[in-house]
């Protein structure tokens, strides 16, 4: 029995000396780490450093570019600018006191109806005298009237504004005229679908707007907003039929750029002269996301039309094309236009690009930059064919493009740079035409596989040589 008490005492006696031992090294690391902490704390970390000039920068840096869509809601914390606000109490006194972060104000009314008054008195108070960017998404109804009272104050400091709102919140805000002394751009849609605007319904609180120049109208007619038509140089009209958009282009004299949808019928207007606007110098048809589905996006019939002597820039985009004779009727309307840049992108479906080749001979000498979207393989090799061997063939093209899918007839990017390597190389070497500098091939989809190497190999050559080539997808990796 005593030998086993004794071991007991041994092993308590052992277990004591190592606590002591533990506790004393408990005690050191403590102190150490007590050493460690006051180090720490008396450490600067370098962005802490920084200048406030140079934060602010970086601060402003992180907001959405200005390419960049309105979000549907642009007050979230978790997101520039309210997030820049939350990394440390430095940043959050530098970004309350960068007015720049909040110069531009996107909310969305539906979601913050019961907050909407406070968050734009707080939000655009920040911003003290800059220039204010404003998009109001929803309806109005039922926000109470501090945040009308807001609105018009700060009306005189706002550089765009964007209204994406219902009828009679329309009529209400619009019931008195508002000085807008700064406003240079405006967008209007409706959120009513489809309902007919009022005869008697007229937008007058725009009056006093000295420098406005670039306007936004959706399935809203011009005649029913006043405004200092002569002045604007930009203009977008979204779901009007040809006679409205003539008629919407003849207010407007000193138009430079224009974007149109056109909802159509197939229907002639006999009774319509082809209307002129020596002005206009861009002019883009495209299909708006808002057509029925049982509404055809033939936005190109209106070219039928019209005249645009000084026309640089053409775009269709997102069009149908069943009359391929149209751009040839535009062309003949009228003096040649000085065009440049010429953009053919047909509606979803199978590609039927075959315009160019059609106004071939309207395009020279002036046309340097061509981008084509879903070409079938007939055009594309009649393209190329005419591009290698024709030195009249658009002689005064330095920039080709091409947006290839995997669809039906249409070329795929395989078959592009099969189809198109010798023609390059041949019209690089043409007397007589201006030097191809620029060849891109895009694969536009979700799915991208590597070209094969044979197919890159000349354009490897052609770029080596000079040539700028981009054989890739939109966005992607450049595989030359």
């Amino acid at each position: 029995m005593l030998p086993a008490n004794a071991a007991l005492r041994s092993q308590v006696s052992q277990l004591t000396l190592d606590i002591s031992v533990t506790q004393a090294r408990l005690a050191e690391m403590q102190t150490e780490l007590v050493r460690a902490q006051r180090q720490l704390d008396s450490v600067t970390y370098p962005v802490l450093s920084l200048p406030t000039e140079i934060v602010s920068e970086i601060l402003i840096h992180c907001l959405p570019t200005p390419t960049t869509k309105w979000r549907v809601d642009g007050v979230d914390s978790r997101q520039a600018p309210l997030l820049l606000s939350q990394i440390c109490s430095q940043w959050r006194q530098i970004a309350l006191s960068t007015p720049t972060l909040w110069k531009r104000l996107d909310i969305n009314l539906r979601r913050r109806k019961n907050r909407a008054p406070d968050i734009t008195e707080t939000w655009l108070g920040r911003a003290h005298n800059f220039p204010l960017s404003v998009r109001l998404h929803g309806p109005t109804r039922d926000v109470d009237s501090k945040f009308s009272e807001t609105f018009r104050r700060c009306a005189p400091r706002m550089q765009s504004l964007e209204l994406d709102i219902f009828l009679d919140d329309l009529e209400r805000m619009t019931s008195k005229s508002i000085e807008f002394l700064l406003l240079r751009k405006l967008s209007l849609r409706l959120l009513d679908g489809d309902d007919e605007l009022p005869e008697t319904f007229r937008v007058e609180m725009l009056k006093n707007v000295p420098q406005l120049s670039q306007v936004l109208l959706h399935q809203i007619l011009p005649g029913a907003i006043v405004l200092p038509w002569q002045q604007l140089t930009r203009f977008t009209g979204e779901l009007y039929y040809i006679p409205e958009c003539l008629d919407a282009l003849r207010l407007m004299p000193n138009l430079v750029e224009c974007a149109v949808s056109v909802i159509e019928t197939y229907g002639d207007y006999d009774d319509l002269e082809v209307f002129s606007h020596p002005q206009i110098r861009s002019f883009t048809l495209f299909h708006s996301m808002d057509h029925e589905r049982d509404q055809e996006a033939r936005s190109v019939q209106i070219l039928s039309y019209m005249a645009l002597p000084n026309l640089e820039t053409l775009e269709l985009v997102d069009v149908n094309y069943d009359d391929e004779f149209v751009l040839t009727v535009f062309f003949e309307n009228g003096p040649t236009p000085p065009l440049k840049r010429l953009v053919v992108h047909p509606q979803s479906g199978e590609g039927r690009t075959t315009l160019p080749l059609t106004v071939a001979p309207f395009l020279r000498p002036h046309l340097t930059d061509l981008e084509i979207w879903h070409p079938d393989r007939g055009f594309t090799s009649d393209f190329f064919n005419r591009l290698g061997h024709d030195s009249a063939f658009m002689p005064g093209l330095e920039k080709l493009a091409f947006y290839c899918r995997y669809l039906g007839n249409e070329a795929s990017q395989a078959d592009l740079l099969r189809i198109a390597a010798g023609p390059v190389k041949s019209r690089r070497d043409m007397a007589g035409v201006t030097q191809l500098r620029v060849f891109h091939a895009f694969l536009v989809g979700s799915i991208y596989a590597s070209p094969q190497e044979e197919d890159m190999a000349p354009f490897k050559e052609l770029k080596a040589e000079g040539l700028d080539v981009y054989i890739g997808s939109v966005g992607g990796e450049n595989h030359i």
